[in-house]
């Protein structure tokens, strides 16, 4: 197992929806979104974002302005990194203080600005 890492979400439907976390000196955002046509939640993936150090203030703050009141993420300039499959997420035994960040290591090659 890699380095568990504690993480803030919201919007928690089985296991997290929309994670926030700290790895390798980036902001990273885990963003399962609800499927109008499963009318559920899908069990495949979670869109990885690279969040901008401006909102990590807000954050801090346990402020989610990014993410509507359904969990939907709004229009910002956001960098979508890639996806993870979500059964490839090592949770802890709550599924809500600490996850396994070692699957965001692809993302990490580049240096934060």
């Amino acid at each position: 197992m890699g380095k568990m890492v504690p993480f803030r979400y919201a919007y928690s439907y089985d296991i997290p929806r929309n994670i926030v976390l700290n790895y390798e000196g980036w902001t990273f955002f885990l963003h399962s979104a609800f499927d109008d046509e499963l009318e559920d939640y899908p069990h495949t993936y979670y869109s990885v974002y690279r969040l901008p150090r401006s909102l990590e203030i807000s954050l801090r703050q346990e402020s989610w302005l990014f993410v509507d009141s359904e969990g939907v993420l709004e229009e910002r300039p956001f960098t979508l990194v890639g996806k993870i499959e979500i059964e490839s997420v090592i949770f802890d035994d709550t599924r809500s203080k600490e996850l396994d960040a070692s699957v965001l290591d692809p993302f990490t090659g580049v240096e934060p600005s």
